[in-house]
């Protein structure tokens, strides 16, 4: 087998959870700052951490619209769905022997409260949240720190996200990625090794 490990990201990668995040972002820049701004112009915090997304808009109040902004997305989570054809590519890929992993900027607590509950986390062996690395995507820290605790090697591994920051992490560690398009609504300027139209197109990258 090609890879032994595949790696995914969460949020536009294994769930659909765009509109919740830049949704709730919207209601609680206008709830706390009184700030309007286009969800289009919001969409750069798809896929880094809140902290960050926060910092790139200027907001530093202790934590306080963090707070708010993780309530909102959390009163949303019934909206939660998996895209189609995750658990099916998941299921078969845990029958072939190949070990699964997630990378994601959410926080620990993010993860437990809004993607444990949607029913998928027992495919995955080693999780890499935001709070494990000082540096987040698209450092490659993120994926270095996966090799590490998954005692396995860069070249036999794959990542799996929708954005340019997922391709960025794991090129800097050397590590094959895939983009995958059922999540990713921008293409423009994005590297990666391979490009995935649905999750059943996994398979025809991981043979020998």
């Amino acid at each position: 087998m090609k890879y032994t490990n595949i790696v995914f990201d969460i949020d536009g990668t294994l769930i659909d959870t765009e509109d919740i995040i830049l949704n709730s972002l919207q209601k609680v820049l206008k709830d706390l700052h009184n700030r309007c701004e286009k969800k289009e112009d919001l969409r750069f915090a798809l896929g880094i951490t809140g902290p960050k997304a926060l910092e790139i808009l200027k907001i530093y109040d202790n934590g306080k619209t963090l707070q708010t902004w993780t309530e909102y997305m959390l009163n949303d989570r019934k909206k939660i769905s998996l895209f189609p054809g995750i658990t099916e590519a998941l299921k078969k890929l845990k029958y072939m022997n190949i070990k699964l992993g997630l990378i994601t900027s959410r926080t620990r607590d993010e993860y437990e409260k809004q993607f444990i509950p949607v029913g998928i986390s027992e495919y995955f062996e080693n999780i890499v949240c935001s709070e494990d690395t000082l540096k987040h995507k698209p450092n490659g820290e993120p994926m270095r720190k996966y090799l590490e605790i998954s005692n396995t090697e860069n070249t036999k591994t794959l990542y799996i996200g929708d954005s340019t920051y997922d391709m960025q992490c794991a090129l800097a560690e050397k590590t094959d990625c895939a983009l995958a398009l059922w999540g990713c609504s921008d293409l423009k300027g994005i590297k990666s090794t391979y490009t995935l139209k649905s999750p059943e197109d996994i398979f025809d990258i991981i043979k020998d």
